[in-house]
């Protein structure tokens, strides 16, 4: 079997490292030819042009390799059937399934690979792509916010800003509404200013402060006015700005805590996004399982018919994970669920071809 699958991997390594070639390099024109008109309008050098362009090769690598894997595998079968060595293959007893069972290894080893590369390379370089392009067309984005709300400590505190200073790390004109567990009034603070020490800790400056006593409501009033409920980081403040895509899984992961103890809107969109990337990390072995039981359904055509089929079925996976995510945005099904359906409809799919091809 060793000499089987060093054949069958022959024919498919190169074939993979050609088509990610080639979609890279499709990809890299597509984004090039997309903004060459700004660059050169807004002056760019052609070696800052060049650096924008590398940084967007992880990502090129992201969307290449399902392509490069869908052909490569198409291509290997296709390939093994019109030589009728696949016949022979067959014809002494080895099944499908344990030909092909390189190609399912390789395809878990990619998606795993995937996840990681995304997490590790993918996310910073975008980062560096996203600002040396901001440089070069001469586009700057400003952090500060105005009216800014949210709910934290599990519903305790409720925040409005008028105005947060992202130069200054400051927030301005402030009011902060204090409840009990039961969601009961204590204490309303109203504040000028807010600002953060050297150690990370928030006080309110020159406050209003509001309190319930036997019955009554008493105003005092404080120069310094700090405690642990109101203790947020000043990122929060910035996290409307926030994209998942920009977050390594590490960062994510406490950033969407984050969201769900203020009770931000964007929690939902946010949720969907993170799930969504480690759903798409499981794409190229969902494209080497269709492609696999595709090759062993088929007799006549094989390169063509599979390879066209496979197409389909990709396709299909992605508008059934572009309305799945669409869905959990609305609120219409969990993001959990939305993000990972698509996966889940299109690999059962691929298990029953796969199962179901006659050798």
């Amino acid at each position: 079997m060793k000499i089987l699958d060093r054949m069958l991997l022959s024919y498919f390594f190169p074939v993979l490292l050609g088509g990610l070639l080639f979609a890279i390099l499709m990809l890299q024109l597509v984004e090039l030819f997309q903004n060459l008109n700004r660059y050169l309008a807004s002056g760019t050098s052609w070696d800052k042009i060049f650096l924008i362009q590398f940084f967007y090769i992880p990502k090129s690598i992201g969307w290449g390799l399902p392509i490069a894997l869908l052909f490569a595998t198409n291509f290997s079968m296709g390939t093994l059937y019109s030589r009728n060595e696949l016949i022979a293959v067959f014809t002494a007893g080895i099944s499908l399934r344990r030909f092909t069972f390189p190609l399912i290894i390789l395809g878990v080893a990619f998606s795993l690979f995937q996840l990681v590369f995304e997490d590790q390379v993918t996310v910073r370089a975008n980062k560096l792509q996203k600002s040396l392009k901001s440089e070069a067309l001469n586009i700057y984005e400003s952090f500060s916010q105005s009216n800014v709300s949210f709910i934290s400590a599990k519903g305790r505190v409720v925040f409005n800003v008028v105005f947060y200073n992202y130069e200054l790390k400051e927030i301005n004109q402030v009011t902060v509404i204090i409840r009990d567990d039961a969601g009961k009034f204590l204490q309303r603070i109203d504040a000028e200013k807010g600002d953060w020490s050297d150690n990370g800790i928030l006080t309110l400056r020159k406050a209003r402060i509001y309190e319930i006593k036997e019955k009554d409501i008493v105003e005092r009033w404080q120069e310094n006015f700090s405690n642990e409920l109101i203790q947020e980081d000043y990122t929060v403040f910035e996290q409307r700005m926030t994209k998942l895509e920009d977050l390594r899984i590490a960062e994510a992961i406490p950033y969407l805590q984050t969201l769900e103890n203020s009770g931000l809107p964007a929690l939902r969109e946010a949720q969907t996004d993170f799930y969504q990337r480690i759903a798409f990390a499981f794409t190229p072995f969902i494209v080497v399982l269709i492609s696999s039981a595709i090759g062993g359904k088929l007799k006549k055509n094989i390169l063509l018919i599979s390879l066209l089929i496979s197409i389909g079925i990709s396709v299909t996976y992605y508008v059934i994970q572009m309305l799945t995510g669409l869905m959990s945005r609305f609120g219409i099904i969990p993001p959990i669920i939305g993000s990972f359906l698509g996966l889940i409809i299109v690999g059962g799919i691929g298990v029953y071809l796969y199962r179901g091809a006659k050798t």
